[in-house]
């Protein structure tokens, strides 16, 4: 082979190391940036999780609104779904007008797939004590006493511009107490009375 012949053939492998290379290091700045290797999505997820709930029981409801998506949807235990924003913002505002609340979330596992994460885990909080009415056709908040509710939650959430994670699907439960069960429904079967804790 001759020199004049080597050129071409030289010039070709430096394009192609450097294609190669570029290659290599926009897939490495995709990945980082999109939450796979390179980031520590678990602290990331507890941090948006300790954010939520220290809104939630400072009654902060602006910030709270910011740990969700635009297009988020919650799933209170009533049943109803909350779509939006602008709803989720009716929804907590009406609610941190009610019973006075301290809330704290034990999460008991979570996971991630490229954008998305979730976690999953147990709810308790106080809330003002209850006694049935006079009439006794229903349940009335007794000042000065207070009970504890326990249950679960669920939060999917997705990584966002600027990799910020948000909320966009969220849902929790609330279990009876026995007491309030019992109260409610004597008959009750006993396989459907959570234990008291």
């Amino acid at each position: 082979m001759t020199p004049s012949n080597r050129i071409p053939i030289l010039t070709a492998l430096v394009a192609l190391l450097l294609v190669t290379g570029l290659a290599a290091q926009q897939k490495r700045n995709s990945a980082g940036a999109s939450g796979a290797p390179g980031s520590n999505v678990p602290s990331e997820v507890a941090s948006l999780r300790d954010d939520w709930v220290n809104h939630w029981n400072a009654r902060e409801l602006a910030p709270l609104l910011e740990t969700y998506a635009p297009d988020a949807v919650l799933l209170p235990p009533d049943g109803q779904l909350v779509s939006g924003r602008d709803a989720i913002s009716k929804y907590w505002r009406h609610a941190m007008e009610g019973d006075a609340r301290t809330l704290s979330l034990h999460p008991v596992s979570g996971d991630s797939s490229g954008d998305f994460a979730y976690e999953s885990g147990h709810l308790t909080y106080v809330a003002p004590g209850s006694v049935r009415s006079e009439t006794g056709s229903s349940i009335d908040t007794q000042r000065g006493t207070t009970r504890h509710v326990t249950g679960s939650y669920l939060v999917v959430l997705r990584r966002g511009t600027g990799g910020k994670w948000r909320i966009v699907q969220h849902a929790f439960t609330e279990a009876f107490l026995k007491s309030m069960v019992e109260e409610k429904h004597p008959r009750a079967h006993p396989m459907m009375v959570p234990e008291e804790r």
